[in-house]
Formats: structure tokens, sequence, C-alpha cells
């Protein structure tokens, strides 16, 4: 038996033809030219052994279409392009995620934190920037946003 199941998080991809959905434990594509049932499962516990929970936020790089940054409120950063490519934990429960306009950095805002986290794609996992200064120790999702050249940033 079929139940419906809401997404937590949603993010286009493959410039607006897919969907992807964030689910407790699972992430899911649809093809928006073909409504109904998912096209893709991906489940953490298969294709991510180390990543649990929910998965809070997805986000696909602007420069490498294909490849799908996701958090969790689970202290976890996975990224993904037609499977596994990489995983690694961070200090919080993630919040958003945002990839830089050249497609090679990484920024992710967490939970009760006052800091934003840069990673280089290149060498993923390893902290590249650790920016402070706003006022967000709170569980509300503060937003942020980068300028068009990258270059500030924004919440």
């Amino acid at each position: 038996v079929d139940e419906v199941e809401a997404a937590i998080s949603v993010g286009f991809a493959d410039l607006g033809q897919t969907v992807w959905s964030g689910f407790k434990g699972a992430l899911r594509s649809f093809d928006i030219n073909r409504p109904g049932r998912q096209i893709q499962d991906v489940f953490l516990k298969h294709d991510f052994p180390n990543v649990t929970g929910i998965v809070s936020c997805i986000r696909e790089n602007p420069m490498m279409p294909g490849l799908l940054a996701f958090g969790t409120y689970s202290k976890c950063i996975g990224l993904y392009n037609n499977g596994a490519v990489c995983s690694f934990k961070v200090n919080s429960g993630v919040t958003q995620l945002e990839f830089s306009p050249c497609g090679t950095k990484l920024y992710a805002a967490v939970r009760r934190n006052n800091e934003f986290v840069c990673w280089d794609l290149r060498n993923p996992g390893i902290i590249l920037h650790s920016l402070e200064g706003r006022q967000s120790n709170t569980n509300q999702r503060i937003q942020f946003s980068l300028s068009h050249d990258g270059s500030q940033i924004v919440s």
C-alpha cells in the first residue's frame, strides 16, 4: 500500500527538469514532465552509511549539473552525483547549503551557531573558511545568501 509522505526539503536540479526532495533517511527525485511516482530513491542507510536523519536542505551545484549537496539535522553533509561522492560531519544540524557561483565552494549554516562554514570541493571535509559574526544562537532557520560574484555573504 502506498502512503503519502510529506517532503521536508526540496530543490530543483537538471535546469529545473528534476525535483529532489528530502525525507527521513532518504532522497527522492521526480521528473517534472512525468507527474506521479518518483524516478529515483537514494536511501541514506545504503548509499551513505555514515549519514543518518532527516534531509533538511538540498542544493545543486550551478557549474556541475547533477552534483547535489544535501544536509541533515543529524550533523551530516553528503555529496551525490548518480552515486555517493562523499560525506562528512559538522558541528550541528545543517539548515542551509549554498554553492559559490563558480561551483568550487560549498557554504553551510547550522543550527544554534554564529558561523558559516566553507569547504573547497576539491578537498571536501576539510574546512576552508569559518565566517563568524551573525547572531543565530537559536533553533530558527536563519537564511543566508551569496552575492552574484561570491564575494559577499548576507544573513
